[in-house]
């Protein structure tokens, strides 16, 4: 742990999203693409101890877990997707995590039509509900696709999707 109270956690990706929640406490969560296995990491900072031990945020698989978006509703609940690609294709995964402990379900796949799915983006409404756009490969080319999950309702059963490229 450095002077300033900072710890180094081994972030060595290159894209990472810091989610502050009530209180002064946060989530950092990024992809490790230096390691070679490509997973997702998260830590917790708590004002009055500073920053946890990084963990795992995703579950383990021999697919490359390339990207991430996360984002913390009113009772400090993270939520996060991110896109898992392998050889044959790549998938839009889910995980929502209360504020201590494991995941209240271990993984879902939202999305996982074989086409290159990538880059997930997810917000929150003041609903409460969520929304996923991220980017599929059709047959016209570059797709944006959307997903949302409602609280009463679940996640929608099929994307929408935009195929008119220009508004990419």
């Amino acid at each position: 742990q450095a002077e300033d109270g900072i710890r180094d956690i081994g972030v060595t990706g290159v894209q990472t999203c810091a989610l502050p929640i009530c209180d002064g406490r946060a989530y950092v969560v990024w992809p490790d693409v230096g390691t070679g296995t490509h997973v997702i990491y998260a830590a917790r900072f708590n004002p009055d101890s500073g920053l946890s031990a990084r963990f795992r945020l995703t579950p383990n698989t021999a697919a490359a877990q390339t990207t991430v978006s996360a984002v913390v509703d009113s009772a400090g609940v993270l939520h996060s997707v991110w896109q898992v690609s392998s050889g044959s294709g790549s998938e839009i995964h889910y995980q929502r995590r209360q504020p201590l402990g494991r995941p209240s379900q271990r993984d879902t796949t939202i999305d996982d039509v074989g086409q290159g799915l990538q880059n997930p983006h997810l917000a929150l409404d003041p609903t409460g509900a969520l929304h996923v756009v991220y980017e599929g490969t059709g047959v016209n080319g570059l797709e944006l696709r959307y997903k949302r999950w409602r609280p009463e309702a679940g996640w929608d059963a099929r994307s929408t999707t935009d195929r008119k490229s220009t508004r990419l």
